[in-house]
């Protein structure tokens, strides 16, 4: 049973921040609207760092430790919605300064 309870989280540490980093992205900087046409241009709006956006892969890395550390030290308080809202946050942050370009 200790297996599966670890994958369980393993698999909770992941996705959590992932989906706060994507739910941020989509709702609050980009607010629900997507170029179609500028989706397959690498120089494009969504080209990032060559195809990475090097801040949503900070902010997820800062949920997933916060998710851990947070299952480690307060195990009765729950990680899965601190981390997403960590994620979240961390990313707004980072892209704050660009948040115009977006617009």
């Amino acid at each position: 049973m200790g297996k599966y309870q670890n994958f369980l989280l393993l698999i909770g540490s992941v996705f959590a921040p992932l989906f706060g980093v994507v739910l941020a992205n989509h709702f609050i900087v980009r607010k629900r609207r997507i170029d179609p046409a500028a989706l397959g241009a690498i120089d494009g709006r969504y080209g990032y760092s060559g195809g990475w956006h090097l801040s949503a892969f900070v902010a997820w890395g800062i949920g997933i430790a916060a998710y851990h550390a947070i299952n480690q030290w307060l195990p009765n308080l729950g990680a899965t919605l601190p981390a997403l809202a960590l994620g979240a946050v961390c990313y707004l942050a980072l892209v704050s300064g660009r948040r115009r370009a977006y617009a």
